[in-house]
């Protein structure tokens, strides 16, 4: 999932579809929270965008401003500026229009999370569930709400279920460190981030 210069390889082979290309990008350099990098993909994704589509579509690997997945990566790139209210308003109108997304959802949770809208994180969380209730990803984000609002029993059983599913979900084991670290095992702590960082250097926990 953060193997980062094996999707910069496969981005980078693409040449018809250079919008959608820039955007995998700019996810990549959003989840390694580096904001300018970001914001010259959405540059890159924006000069091309003159023909782009009324309804937001991607035509002739252009994509509209309207698109909703440039839209979401703009609005995070917004949130790590330190743009909060901004941010979650323009989150809570991409809810409604990509309820039937679950991947942009999961972004969008990450979103609510980030600004510490727990509630709202949560409800997006459950719409994902009702399709993927066993995605690794949204049960990793349940257990950072849960932990964020010490439900701690609950977030512990989140961060299991989710590393039975994909024992590389380095998110979840970001919230098993801090389990570790609060519980005062500084060495189950050292060595789980040790391991984070061998299975991704570029992984920030953030």
């Amino acid at each position: 999932e953060f193997d980062f210069e094996e999707a910069r390889r496969q981005f980078g082979s693409v040449k018809k579809m250079k919008g959608e290309a820039a955007l995998g990008m700019c996810h990549l350099a959003i989840k390694k929270r580096d904001v300018d990098e970001a914001r010259q993909y959405l540059a890159l994704v924006a000069s091309g965008t003159a023909s782009g589509t009324a309804s937001g579509a991607i035509s002739g690997g252009k994509i509209s401003p309207r698109n909703p997945e440039y839209r979401l990566f703009s609005t995070y790139v917004s949130l790590l500026s330190g743009e909060y209210h901004g941010a979650e308003i323009e989150a809570d109108r991409l809810t409604k229009e990509c309820e039937h997304d679950p991947g942009l959802l999961l972004i969008i949770a990450e979103i609510f999370i980030t600004i510490g809208s727990y509630a709202k994180c949560e409800n997006v969380l459950k719409k994902i569930k009702q399709t993927c209730p066993e995605n690794d990803q949204m049960l990793a984000l349940f257990a950072h709400a849960s932990y964020s609002k010490e439900n701690y029993e609950d977030a512990r059983s989140y961060v299991d279920r989710a590393l039975q599913i994909n024992p590389w979900n380095l998110y979840s084991m970001t919230i098993q460190l801090k389990f570790y670290t609060r519980k005062g095992l500084y060495e189950d702590a050292e060595a789980a981030g040790k391991e984070m960082f061998r299975i991704c250097p570029e992984y920030s926990l953030g």
